[in-house]
């Protein structure tokens, strides 16, 4: 319940100081030089478009191979500059983030969990996407591997070692 109030209490906070243009002259009276990396697992079609569309034309969004050699370097940072990246490489990053990219010119890295294709089995999140059950995933975070572990083998029923059949779709 104090989760629910908590997200309420946001949305009537930020939606006011985003739609009256507060945040936009804010941004413009204070430029951000820090780089931003930010980072993707899965993806939905239509909104990651429309998140990338918008970050071409207010970010300066380079690769992680240029944030890197402008860090290692000290070479001046433009405002507003983003590195993209995709952590565990999902099928879905090369099925619909790729040709976004592609279309709009824009750089990003994916990093692919070589382990998980090696072996065919599941990480403990895609078990418990698998089990279509609503997972409080903040109670999991005080939780040490094998307590994570435990927890899951008893929500899904599916172990570390199971092997991945067809039927999941839900890797796309």
């Amino acid at each position: 319940m104090r989760e629910i109030i908590k997200e309420k209490v946001k949305k009537i906070i930020s939606y006011p100081i985003f739609y009256s243009g507060t945040l936009k002259l804010y941004k413009s009276i204070f430029p951000n030089r820090n780089p931003m990396i930010l980072m993707y697992h899965k993806i939905q079609k239509n909104r990651f478009e429309k998140q990338m569309h918008y970050l071409k034309k207010h970010y300066n969004v380079i690769s992680l191979g240029e944030l890197t050699s402008i860090l290692k370097n000290k070479k001046s940072i433009k405002k507003n500059t983003i590195a993209i990246t995709f952590d565990d490489g999902y099928l879905n990053n090369y099925l619909y983030a790729y040709p976004v990219l592609k279309k709009l010119n824009l750089n990003a890295t994916i990093f692919i969990t070589y382990d998980f294709i090696e072996k065919n089995t599941f990480t403990w999140w895609d078990r418990l996407e698998s089990s279509k059950k609503n997972i409080d995933l903040n109670k999991l975070k005080s939780l040490n591997n094998n307590e994570i572990e435990e927890k899951v083998v008893k929500i899904t029923g599916l172990n570390k070692g199971d092997k991945k059949s067809i039927q999941y779709s839900f890797m796309d």
